[in-house]
């Protein structure tokens, strides 16, 4: 018994989680429309239309009628009734010209219609040669409920019909063709193509180069629907300005063929460059080691041959290897020993397929290696003397050199660590200090095999930052940074009454840091802290006094006690007397803001 309980107790507990988590569906707002609401079709052709019906489910139906007008660019040629919801019968009419009328009922006994139906298909016929569109208007609906037999319109949503006769001419390439790759001159050949359903009459054409209009060319012959025109401005030659060109090539560019609506698609753009790059990179690789390079060019269409050079320095490297890329085949390469002797590589290579769609293009790998060890270097000088495509153009290059350097893995070495004094007293609002007792400089000497990129020291445990620069002091190899208590230089209130070994981190060019060695021991006292607790308060005012008349035979130390100097003055020592026994109470009862 006790286990029915518990289990009926989870599937009421269940049950309940999910009434909790179904939300009520939203209920469907009554509605009229057709489905696309705006349809089109050549002259002759057809197309389907969906009658729909959406229907409250608070109040479902069981009959239906529905009327609309339209115009004599659209004739309806068929019909198609949705007999599983209306089970009834359904009826289709032509009550006058320009309209059309059906109507459904549903079965007695069976579902009533709710929710969102199709009351049927229609089917849609172009009924003319020129471009028309017609309004599809419904003039009478009306919904019989069900279960009132009342009746009630409902809205609706209108559409139209379009006799799509008309041409639409679009530009579908745009291919600059180099006529001379060192003087950057080049044609321009495009293709115009027809996609509407109605030829195009005569037309013309136009080129503009940064928004400047060069070239115009007249197809005297329009274009029938579907077919294409190719020309090129009848030769007309530009040249590049500056980096790239963009072209723009419009079919019918004054609007002298009627397109209706589709006058916004007869341009197409594309960027011309100069020159395609030809790239080698800039490689750091460690004493020893070697280095698979690739000599790329950027952005090339159709790839069919090159032949370069690449030259080096065959005191810092050589040359242990040429290889292919699965875009180009090195086809010969200068004997190894022949190009380590002379300090460069010759390399030719193909792609006799060639590789379509413009992409980066890796011509040819190089293997270099290091004979020289750490800290040299070397340019890679890049001499592309042939490219050309598959259709034998040559193109122009644009070649950037690259570089090896050898890295060093040695980090800096750092000696002499040194601190100028041993303590100072704390920072305390820019409170006046006695000479020697707020200013600390902390030094270091920093070498390096090839050269120190920078030197900085972690004063954080002191208030300060985590990687202060220590600057070159001009001197030797010796790198400093100054801490000052009185006006809060590399300082705060953090680490007072501590002593701090400050963390050194210098680095080099190549990356290698050395961060084993920290400067210090450096105290921080706390100014009037005469029994060492890091507190100033009346205990430090009674152990001054109580020393004044004998009563405590261990001297204050100075350097925390004498707090106040002459005439009040905060940066000089006198002695420590009651002068600075008061000087304490008062801070301590607030009348003194720092000591």
């Amino acid at each position: 018994m006790e286990n029915k309980k518990i289990a009926l107790g989870i599937v009421l507990a269940v049950t309940a989680m999910a009434l909790t988590l179904v939300a009520p569906a939203a209920a469907t707002s009554d509605l009229v429309y057709f489905n696309p609401k705006d349809s089109s079709a050549p002259s002759g052709e057809t197309v389907d239309v969906d009658l729909m019906a959406a229907i409250n489910e608070s109040d479902q139906l069981n009959a239906i009628s529905i009327k609309f007008e339209h115009t004599t660019c659209v004739d309806i040629v068929g019909w198609t009734g949705n007999t599983a919801v209306w089970t009834g019968g359904m009826t289709n009419s032509t009550p006058s010209p320009g309209t059309y009328m059906v109507t459904g009922a549903v079965k007695p006994g069976d579902p009533l219609a709710s929710g969102v139906v199709k009351v049927g298909t229609l089917m849609f016929k172009c009924n003319s040669t020129e471009y028309c569109v017609s309004p599809l208007n419904f003039t009478v609906v009306v919904y019989t409920s069900g279960t009132t037999m009342y009746e009630r319109t409902p809205p609706v949503q209108n559409g139209t019909f379009t006799c799509k006769n008309i041409p639409d001419l679009v530009v579908t390439d745009v291919s600059p063709q180099v006529v001379d790759p060192a003087a950057g001159t080049y044609t321009v050949t495009y293709t115009v193509k027809n996609v509407g359903n109605a030829a195009a009459g005569p037309f013309w054409v136009n080129l503009t180069v940064d928004g400047t209009q060069n070239a115009t060319e007249y197809v005297s012959g329009g274009l029938a629907a579907g077919a294409s025109y190719t020309g090129n401005f009848s030769g007309y030659t530009e040249t590049v300005s500056g980096d790239s060109d963009n072209i723009t090539v419009c079919a019918d560019y004054n609007n002298t063929v009627d397109e209706k609506t589709y006058e916004d698609n007869n341009c197409r753009s594309k960027e011309f460059f100069a020159a395609l790059t030809v790239d080698i990179g800039n490689y750091v690789i460690l004493p020893g080691a070697s280095k698979k390079v690739p000599i790329t060019v950027r952005s090339m269409k159709d790839y069919g041959s090159t032949a370069l050079r690449v030259a080096f320095d065959n005191s810092v490297v050589e040359v242990t290897g040429v290889s292919s890329s699965t875009d180009s085949i090195v086809v010969s390469y200068t004997n190894l020993t022949t190009a380590n002797a002379n300090g460069f590589v010759n390399i030719s290579a193909m792609n006799a397929g060639g590789t379509g769609a413009a992409k980066d293009i890796i011509l040819a790998y190089v293997t270099f290696h290091d004979i020289s060890g750490a800290g040299k270097s070397t340019v890679l000088d890049l001499t592309t003397f042939e490219l050309k495509d598959i259709n034998y153009n040559t193109i122009n290059t644009n070649d950037v050199d690259g570089s090896i350097t050898i890295r060093e893995n040695e980090p800096p070495e750092v000696t002499n660590a040194n601190v100028s004094q041993p303590k100072i007293l704390n920072y305390a609002g820019g409170r006046g200090r006695p000479a020697g007792t707020h200013r600390v400089t902390l030094s270091v000497d920093v070498t390096d095999n090839v050269k120190v990129a920078s030197v900085t020291i972690d004063l954080s445990s002191i208030g300060g930052g985590s990687a202060v620069p220590m600057n070159y002091t001009g001197a030797g190899n010796t790198y400093s940074v100054v801490i000052d208590s009185v006006n809060g230089t590399n300082i705060g209130t953090a680490g007072v009454n501590e002593t701090h070994c400050f963390l050194v981190n210098a680095t080099d060019t190549s990356g290698n840091s050395n961060t084993l060695v920290c400067i210090g021991p450096l105290e921080i006292l706390r100014r009037g802290d005469v029994v060492r607790d890091n507190v100033v308060d009346m205990g430090d005012a009674l152990y001054i006094a109580r020393y004044s008349i004998g009563l405590e035979t261990t001297a204050p130390d100075p350097f925390v006690g004498d707090v106040v100097g002459p005439g009040g003055a905060d940066d000089e020592f006198d002695g420590v007397d009651m002068g600075d026994a008061l000087f304490i109470a008062r801070y301590t009862v607030g009348l003194e803001p720092y000591v």
